[in-house]
């Protein structure tokens, strides 16, 4: 992390450029790349003492070439993202780049959103939010998944701020701020009383295999809850990668089926 090993694969993708047959189908797919590596740098890169873009997630990037030379199709693999950094980046570090935006974007410090409250983030990102929302519908999103994007990611730092208490006389505990989990639930479009569930208590199954939800303790549910977060941010990456992915293809496999073209694989780590 924080390596240069991001820098170095755009340098490299640059000189194939001009030692191959270049970019097949009109530099589409170069363009789409280059929104691909400005997504990837919100999404899973962060500020650390190394690198204002400290990548957080390993990857494999993979060119494939026809008959005569020119790079017909990119695929990005990647694995290991530190989404464990959603709900608490390591001291003086930032959390991923994206929340930072948000807040850019909305006009906070972020001080607000527990998740956001101790992080280091002291450089201006050189995108916003509307040119990364374009990014992603240029990666095959629609128009309308842009905004579905922003809420989940609201969604996710708001979790931050649901706040537990134990009930006198009872097992388990209750949430103490529901507009909170009010205003969540709508985001993510699920009913309310199920996003209550799924924070105070697990499920369990008995010996009838009968399910039965058990109620947690205040320190269980602050840790389901922030585990929802990190899963829920880990599923949005790797949303955004496989649209990606499929529109960095689409060409490539339209222009494989008309053609008798051999393809060649370069993998990139």
């Amino acid at each position: 992390s924080g390596n240069g090993k991001t820098i170095n694969t755009k340098q490299f993708l640059s000189y194939i450029q001009s030692v191959s047959g270049g970019w097949d189908i009109s530099n589409t797919l170069k363009t789409r790349l280059a929104h691909l590596f400005n997504v990837l740098d919100c999404f899973g890169s962060s500020q650390t003492d190394d690198s204002i873009y400290a990548s957080k997630y390993t990857s494999q990037l993979q060119l494939k070439f026809n008959y005569f030379g020119d790079i017909v199709s990119c695929q990005l693999k990647t694995c290991l993202l530190e989404k464990s950094r959603v709900t608490g980046p390591p001291p003086g570090e930032s959390n991923f780049h994206i929340f930072h935006l948000l807040m850019e974007h909305i006009g906070s410090d972020g001080k607000a959103y527990p998740y956001l409250k101790n992080t280091n983030h002291t450089f201006a990102l050189k995108v916003t939010l509307p040119s990364i929302q374009n990014s992603l519908v240029a990666l095959g999103l629609q128009e309308s998944e842009k905004d579905h994007v922003i809420n989940i990611l609201t969604a996710i730092l708001m979790l931050g701020q649901v706040k537990f208490r134990s009930v006198p006389g009872e097992e388990g505990v209750m949430v103490t701020n529901l507009e909170i989990v009010k205003v969540i639930a709508k985001m993510l479009g699920v009913k309310e009383s199920s996003m209550v569930d799924a924070l105070t208590s697990t499920p369990v199954v008995s010996g009838t295999r009968k399910v039965h939800m058990m109620p947690l303790t205040q320190e269980k549910a602050i840790a389901k809850r922030n585990t929802l977060a990190s899963y829920l941010y880990l599923r949005l990456f790797n949303v955004v990668l496989t649209s990606a992915n499929e529109s960095l293809a689409g060409e490539f496999a339209k222009k494989e089926k008309s053609t008798d073209c051999d393809s060649a694989l370069i993998p990139l780590l």
